[in-house]
């Protein structure tokens, strides 16, 4: 069987706002540009189907149970969703790209009718083995459910695997009801870290990640698929490449070898989160960061809290 072609998005405007972009500097991902206008950071090289089946055939839930679940996720998990609580009134909420479920098992304890799509095979048997709320395995935008019904959406690391994020966006509005809430996380692409190490960036790497938005382009995206009372603002940093890259750089510039290897993101989220959230001292530290990365708009994460 002959594999389908990888399809080419053209280079010469950028996805979000047709500007021309230019090359993103940094010797990582040789296909990535950034646009001037709005900010926002892509590939230009898309995966094929078939590349987007395998990548999320399994995606590393495939060995799932509740010890590999980080117990300090709770406690966010708890005070995200005590947020919501305004928004009540269906009492549906639909998590898209659930993953390992934390949200949905979390919200069911807080009484919420829980519904979740998941492409991952892998994912949708441990969460159906949980029963944790209504299962669907497949696209989000065919996914059989009703217009109008949800009180919250959540994408959660999602937006930034999509060839095309805009039809997941209008999706999201369409099934809200009106007042109803989208929470969306993603990498935010001119954050400290996308700014510093621009390509080199882990977080940029084709076929899983695809599209980093800024402030600027996440806003304009939301405005366009009819969101209204947009709220987009960043927090959290990451500083493990940032510190290994400055180590190579003056290793390499001494004679050394330089180039040493990442850990997962993941990983040293987890491990940052749950060393912060282990005493009381870490968890003010954690949160004076976040008001100062909101502030100055440089936080590695963007968070979308958005009206329909």
């Amino acid at each position: 069987m002959q594999e389908d072609p990888p399809p080419i998005r053209s280079t010469s405007v950028c996805p979000v706002c047709a500007a021309r972009p230019r090359a993103l500097r940094g010797g990582g991902c040789p296909d990535a540009w950034l646009c001037p206008r709005c900010g926002h950071t892509f590939v230009s090289v898309l995966p094929t189907a078939s590349e987007l089946e395998d990548t999320y055939e399994d995606y590393g839930y495939g060995a799932l149970d509740d010890a590999s679940l980080p117990k300090f996720l709770d406690r966010i998990l708890e005070d995200r969703l005590a947020s919501f609580d305004r928004h009540r009134s269906t009492n549906r909420i639909l998590d898209v790209g659930f993953g390992a479920g934390g949200l949905l098992r979390v919200a069911r304890g807080r009484g919420w009718d829980t519904f979740g799509v998941e492409r991952s095979p892998a994912a949708v048997r441990y969460a159906k083995a949980k029963e944790l709320g209504t299962i669907v395995l497949g696209d989000f935008l065919t996914a059989d459910l009703e217009r109008g019904s949800f009180d919250v959406v959540v994408m959660s690391e999602l937006l930034e695997h999509l060839i095309e994020p805009l039809p997941f966006l209008e999706r999201a509005a369409e099934l809200l009801r009106p007042g109803g809430l989208l929470y969306a996380t993603t990498p935010h692409g001119r954050g400290v870290s996308g700014r510093a190490l621009g390509s080199s960036w882990s977080v940029l790497r084709p076929p899983e990640h695809l599209q980093l938005f800024s402030i600027r382009s996440m806003r304009r995206s939301l405005a366009r698929a009819g969101f209204r009372r947009i709220d987009v603002y960043t927090q959290g940093l990451l500083p493990h490449e940032l510190v290994t890259a400055v180590r190579s750089k003056l290793s390499t510039s001494s004679g050394s070898k330089g180039g040493a290897r990442f850990e997962g993101r993941v990983t040293q989220s987890y491990r940052l989160n749950e060393s912060l959230m282990s005493n009381t001292g870490g968890r003010a530290l954690k949160s004076t960061a976040n008001v100062v990365l909101r502030a100055l708009r440089l936080g590695d994460s963007l968070r979308v809290e958005a009206e329909r």
